[in-house]
């Protein structure tokens, strides 16, 4: 899966979460979760569990067959987009 922000660099995400595309809470995150009808301990999981894919997606890049440049632009944004997830994990 490629991510558009590689090609359209002022892209943040597709869908806004609680009115916002950047920097969303763990309490936006959680209320999207219920609109979605999943239940808070699943919800919590999984943004525990994505906040620690980071080792594996970044290795998923490296290993891609992306130029290397995007790979750099790709990891780059894996790891500020993984920091701000960890924020919101608590």
């Amino acid at each position: 899966v490629l991510c558009t922000r590689l090609v359209i660099h002022d892209d943040v995400l597709a869908l806004s979460v609680g009115g916002n595309k950047k920097n969303i809470t763990r309490k936006q995150w959680l209320a999207l979760a219920k609109a979605c009808q999943l239940p808070e301990r699943a919800a919590v999981r999984v943004l525990a569990e994505t906040a620690n894919a980071e080792g594996d997606a970044l290795e998923l890049v490296r290993s891609s067959y992306l130029p290397a440049e995007m790979k750099a632009q790709y990891a780059a944004m894996l790891t500020q987009r993984a920091k701000g997830l960890a924020k919101a994990v608590g």
